[in-house]
Formats: C-alpha cells, structure tokens, sequence
C-alpha cells in the first residue's frame, strides 16, 4: 500500500500516514496477511479510541485521534456584500471556507484576489490562527518580501531538480542515487559488479567521481533462504541496494549481516537485519533493527 490508498481510505496525510506505514511493515513482518490490510486500517479507522492500548496498532490510533479533521465537503455559509464581485476572489473565499477551522466569514465589495484569502475577505476561525490569510495589498513592503521568498523557492526546487537529472546521466550504472542533506549538488550511489559492490560520490556540477567503498556480496549464496525471510524481502522490495555483507561462523551456524547499502555514507544501522543460521540452514533467529 502507498500514500494514495492511505488518503483514499481516509488516513490524514501527516503523522498518520507516516504511522499508518509503520504499520503496515509491522502488520507484514508479524506474519499478517497482507490481503487484509485494507480491512485492518479500515477497522481502526472506524474506531482509533478503542486501539490506543493495542501493541500493533497503538500508535497508529493515537495519530488518528491527534490528526485535524478533513476539509468540509461544503464550503461554510458567509456573507457577501455587493454584486458582480471578481470571480477569482469569490473562489479563493469558497476554498477558505472549506477549511475544518472555519466558522464564519464575510466578502466585502471591493473584494480582489490576495494571498491565503481575497483582499476585503474576513474569516472567523475555531482555535486556529492562519498567517497565510493575512492580507497584504499590491506595494506592501511584506508583499515584496513574498514575493521574494517564493522566487527563491522556486529557484532553489528547480536546481535541485536539474542537479539530480544531471547526477543521473552522470551515473547512468548506479541503481540508486541519494542527495546528500547538506550539498545540493553531491549524490552518493550504488553501483553493482557482479558479487561487489561499489559505493561512490558524484558531484553533480563538476561531474566528478569519487570511489568511496567496494563490498562484497553474498545474495547469490543465500537467495533461496532468504526468499522465505519476511523483513529481508520487505527491505529488498524498498531499497535494490539491500544485500548479505557477511556471513560469520557462530557456534550455532552462521550470522547473516543484511544491509541497505545506500545509508552507509549517513552512519546508520537502521535496516540492518541479523539472520542466525543453524547448522543446516534453517533459521534460528532474526533481528531487525528499525
């Protein structure tokens, strides 16, 4: 399942989603199945209240109950003065009045498109305050200064957006490529040889490569038990750069290290999954760090 059929069930975009994911690895790695997913979420949805002290479904529950209810399905009743009024700021008032917030609003005659709401446009909200429904007039200071903050916006999105197709053709091999959080123009990507691989930097500017680390990979030794292994299959299905670093002997077996490659370069262990091995192969135990 992904964002859209949260959103389509009805979960609110936000923390809930975000625990509506959670549970959903959860529910799978549990040994759930996965063709009730939807009738699971749709339960607790139902009735978040009554799952607050559910161990699998408790904080998914909780996002819920927290989560700000939807926009209105009709937009609220305000009063509008004069006739005639410009079209674009009667709709801007309409949205406004969808919001879950709103209770009241007035459109005054003058009334003309602004930023969050028209200009000459008042409305009356529960609990809320909104800065973007602040009215600024054509030749304010603070408009100059949006209209400055937005330009850079866009400025700064639309070369974030040229460095990574640029970074792409610069390393058209690596079958994964992540920004880094503090260069714009500086990817790390992984790239595959056969049983190694390589972990290299890219600068997207200059067009330079930087070789970072080469590790070898056991996937091929393994496939078959691995297939039957639930949280290594959900990793593998997020990340193509999931593999078995190592296999250690131990006095039960061999320990299996299984590994997202991509996150090496920000010092994690999230995703690391641990496989103890019996002396036959089968599978003694799991650990899955998240």
């Amino acid at each position: 399942m992904n964002t859209k059929d949260f959103v389509r069930l009805g979960i609110p975009l936000g923390e809930a989603t975000r625990r509506a994911i959670d549970f959903v690895s959860r529910f799978i790695l549990s040994g759930g199945d996965k063709t009730r997913l939807e009738e699971e979420l749709k339960v607790v949805l139902a009735n978040p209240s009554a799952f607050v002290a559910d161990q699998l479904r408790g904080e998914l529950a909780k996002a819920l109950l927290d989560a700000p209810p939807p926009p209105r399905q009709e937009p609220i009743k305000y009063r509008q003065w004069g006739e005639g009024l410009e079209h674009d700021a009667v709709m801007q008032m309409e949205k406004a009045c969808l919001l879950p917030v709103a209770v009241a609003g007035a459109l005054m005659p003058d009334a003309h498109v602004g930023y969050g709401l028209p200009i000459g446009g008042v409305l009356a909200t529960e609990n809320a305050v909104i800065p973007y429904a602040v009215l600024y007039r054509n030749g304010d200071v603070p408009a100059q200064y949006a209209g400055a903050f937005f330009g850079a916006m866009a400025v700064y999105f639309g070369t974030k957006g040229i460095l990574r197709r640029r970074a792409g053709a610069l390393a058209a091999n690596a079958v994964t490529l992540m920004p880094s959080a503090l260069w714009p123009w500086r990817f790390f990507g992984v790239e595959e040889r056969g049983t190694r691989v390589l972990r290299f930097q890219v600068n997207a500017i200059t067009g330079s490569q930087k070789p970072l680390a080469e590790q070898e990979v056991l996937d091929a030794a393994y496939a078959g038990l691995l297939a039957g292994v639930p949280e290594f299959v959900l990793m593998r299905g997020l990340s193509p750069a999931y593999h078995v670093v190592s296999a250690n002997p131990t006095e039960a077996g061999n320990l299996l290290l299984c590994r997202d490659l991509r996150t090496r370069n920000f010092g994690t262990i999230y995703g690391d999954l641990e496989v103890l091995l019996d002396k036959n192969n089968g599978v003694l135990q799991t650990t899955f760090h998240v």
